[in-house]
């Protein structure tokens, strides 16, 4: 063994493209710094070995996503398989991962359901949707014992999104808010009629809990609509696309984030994956 593979199935093209390049990013960038250290520590022999990356682009199509997974398990032999991009994406191919009993290290699917299913290989870096926005939530009631009201703009046709607002609903109400949820079909290209819902409802908090497309045009008509609360989070707002798109006019907006290298969190769970 001279090298350690790793093998992903990334959405460089279609709908997820925007993330999935983002992860790509990252993928490399983690690629160069452990080779720059010498690779990793094998300790049954005793030396490092450098990793190298294979990747194909499922082009965010489930069928296509399944066809590379068991060619990077089956052809390329693989030693780590890292999941894809999206929880779509992610279900779709944990049924392969226990095919063939492989660890898949799941960094871009957070819809509850996969946490629910009873996979077996399944090892999650990323935290349930349902908890993305809590920490939002938490700073506003920290900051402001009597804040009331939040309302919550979801996609309802897209589990991820369900999974995101029945989590920040339910810790919301836990946290003494009222909670308005404002439900519109993903592909939404007017809020505006929402927008005034909710500004009438005087939110404290206003929460958008679509798809990334979603998000970003929910956040210009925000903008448009001068809709005023004690925070306003979204769930792109945690991207670089997010910053790309508004330019200055993302200020303001905060989003969660699961990456930030000072921060301590603790697992639900430890998984080891031994590489022969």
């Amino acid at each position: 063994m001279k090298e350690i593979k790793f093998g992903v199935s990334i959405s460089l093209g279609g709908r997820y493209s925007v993330q999935g390049r983002e992860s790509f990013e990252g993928l490399n960038l983690w690629v160069k710094d452990v080779n720059q250290s010498d690779g990793i520590l094998i300790k049954k022999n005793g030396k490092k070995l450098p990793v190298k990356l294979i990747y194909y682009d499922d082009e965010s199509s489930a069928n296509k996503c399944q066809r590379l997974i068991e060619k990077l398990i089956v052809d390329d032999k693989v030693d780590v398989f890292i999941g894809p991009y999206s929880s779509g994406l992610t279900l779709s191919v944990a049924p392969i991962a226990e095919k063939y009993k492989k660890i898949l290290w799941n960094h871009g699917g957070s819809s509850d359901e996969i946490f629910k299913e009873g996979f077996r290989y399944i090892v999650s870096t990323i935290s349930p949707a349902s908890k993305y926005l809590n920490g939002i939530i938490d700073m506003v009631r920290t900051i402001d014992k009597e804040a009331k009201k939040i309302a919550i703009f979801q996609a309802k046709d897209s589990g991820f999104s369900v999974s995101v607002a029945k989590g920040a609903g339910r810790y919301g109400r836990e946290k003494g808010f009222q909670v308005t949820n404002f439900k519109y079909q993903s592909g939404t290209k007017d809020f505006s009629s929402i927008i005034k819902q909710a500004k009438e409802n005087n939110p404290d908090i206003v929460l958008g809990a679509g798809r990334a497309e979603d998000d970003l045009v929910l956040a210009r008509q925000i903008l448009e609509h001068r809709v005023s609360a004690k925070a306003i989070g979204l769930v792109v707002a945690g991207i670089k696309h997010f910053k790309e798109q508004l330019g200055k006019d993302a200020e303001g907006f905060l989003g969660p984030s699961q990456w930030e290298q000072m921060i301590n969190i603790k697992p639900d769970q430890i998984a080891i994956s031994i590489i022969s």
